[in-house]
């Protein structure tokens, strides 16, 4: 099976100078002043300035190699660092060597600043070229000596060995999967490294959607991508159980209401043994109906809520024993989660108001999309004019952003009393609000759906959730 280059992306990636600049770029402009690369036999090393029009702290700055590659071929970095004004004489940046294989590739400097990636200078990029310096391709034969996949739950791990007639620095090495529906996963991967007469041994493991997979050792070496034998391998879709269970027992200032570990295996549907019907004590769904669909997409396996998303529809509902579901006043609400797959949807953990009126006052966390970071959004509640009358939306937002990603598995917990409300990320509090705290009764929700037109099939696990009382 043969593996092509993939095109490079651009997300997530603002070119100064040309098209829309994101809101952070209102605050510093950067510029290049020089820019060079050294090349000595097969090692380069890159040389910048840039200046910016305030003086900025960025999280990083380096020369990028082939922007967009994703940073496997850049040059190495600097950390937090100031950029200077031209004034100031700018910034200077000199890399360490690195190795690369032969051929022509594009640079340019680059900064992240505010947790977007800024490539200066726009196009077309300098280049610099890596001669010659080993046997040319069709002198250059490489061979499998195994391959092996094994598979866990929806994760799967791919070990392989692969030895070259002559040793040679390659562009890229690795195990690649492809499903039925033409989904790519490069499991393991190395780029710019030595594959000897002896073989280089080859391991990954990474979570993967249900269905049949072709797979096989790849390499590319000098822009050419020899065929190599292919094997296969079948994900069943089930996930081993996680470790953790549920706290149980009262708190200091709470009262437990409800505690569940979806340990009894229940089918989607609404009949006898239907997650609705056996969980009905803690779980209570909306109807099926437009984007949310939870009788058709959510049941229970190996102790876990499985939200199985198809890419179309999406699920809700409400947590909490019947008596405090859809609305209580104060509470204290506990999850842990973890996202498979499931690129282009997103989710929004949330208190609501039981009124369902968003003045009210909502509570988002967490939120976000599940394949990226989530989230802490707390929103305003009215207040008062001279004449006594509420004023929608008077109060003030807050926010905490690019927490954690959902593809770990992480426990949210939301604390919600009379002066405050507390955010907690695997026990450590994270954020306190003493401002628009929400005084009516509310609803602890969970809304999962496509964020977008492409959205993938995946899966929202829920290993546990419990809430409590708030008893001062």
């Amino acid at each position: 099976m043969k593996r092509k280059l993939t095109a490079l992306a651009a997300a997530g990636v603002v070119l100064l100078g040309f098209g829309a600049v994101s809101a952070s770029a209102a605050f510093a402009n950067f510029s290049v002043i020089t820019s060079n690369v050294t090349v000595t036999g097969n090692t380069a090393v890159a040389t910048a300035s840039i200046s910016a029009s305030v003086r900025e702290q960025v999280e990083e700055y380096k020369v990028c190699v082939n922007p967009y590659s994703g940073g496997a071929l850049d040059f190495s970095k600097r950390t937090n660092v100031y950029i200077n004004t031209s004034a100031e004489g700018g910034t200077s940046y000199t890399s360490a060597s690195k190795t690369f294989a032969n051929g022509t590739y594009q640079y340019a400097p680059c900064v992240l600043n505010d947790g977007v990636w800024y490539v200066l200078g726009g196009t077309p990029y300098k280049t610099f070229t890596v001669p010659q310096t080993t046997p040319p391709p069709g002198s250059v034969t490489f061979t499998e000596n195994s391959l092996s996949a094994t598979v866990n739950g929806t994760s799967v791990t791919v070990n392989g060995n692969i030895k070259a007639s002559s040793s040679v620095t390659v562009q890229e090495v690795g195990i690649f999967a492809t499903h039925t529906d033409g989904t790519v996963y490069d499991i393991a991967k190395q780029t710019n490294v030595v594959v000897p007469t002896t073989g280089l041994a080859l391991t990954g493991t990474m979570t993967v959607k249900p269905g049949t997979y072709t797979y096989a050792l790849f390499v590319g070496y000098n822009n050419t991508w020899p065929d190599m034998p292919d094997k296969s391998f079948t994900v069943s879709g089930t996930t081993p159980p996680p470790t953790s269970r549920a706290p149980v027992g009262n708190l200091p200032g709470w009262t437990q209401n409800m505690v569940q570990d979806f340990d009894t295996a229940a089918s989607t549907g609404t009949g006898t043994g239907s997650f609705m019907r056996t969980y009905e004590n803690s779980w209570r769904p909306y109807d099926d109906a437009g984007i949310y669909w939870p009788r058709a997409l959510i049941n229970a396996h190996d102790g876990m809520m499985d939200i199985n998303l198809d890419g179309d529809r999406g699920a809700a509902g409400v947590f909490g024993p019947p008596d405090r579901a859809w609305g209580h006043l104060y509470g204290r609400y506990s999850i842990r989660f973890k996202a498979v797959d499931a690129e282009g949807n997103g989710t929004a953990m949330m208190v609501w108001p039981a009124s369902d009126y968003w003045s009210d006052g909502e509570i988002d966390f967490p939120e976000g999309p599940l394949d990226g970071y989530f989230n802490i959004y707390h929103h305003p509640t009215p207040c008062d004019d001279d004449d006594g009358d509420p004023i929608p939306h008077c109060g003030s937002s807050d926010s905490l952003t690019n927490i954690a990603t959902f593809e770990d598995w992480h426990v949210a917990t939301t604390e919600w009393t009379p002066t405050s409300v507390k955010y907690y990320v695997d026990g450590a509090l994270v954020k306190t609000v003493t401002h628009d705290i929400p005084n009516t009764h509310h609803r602890w929700t969970i809304q999962v759906a496509p964020d977008r037109s492409n959205a993938q099939p995946g899966h929202l696990l829920i290993d546990w959730v419990t809430s409590y009382t708030y008893t001062p």
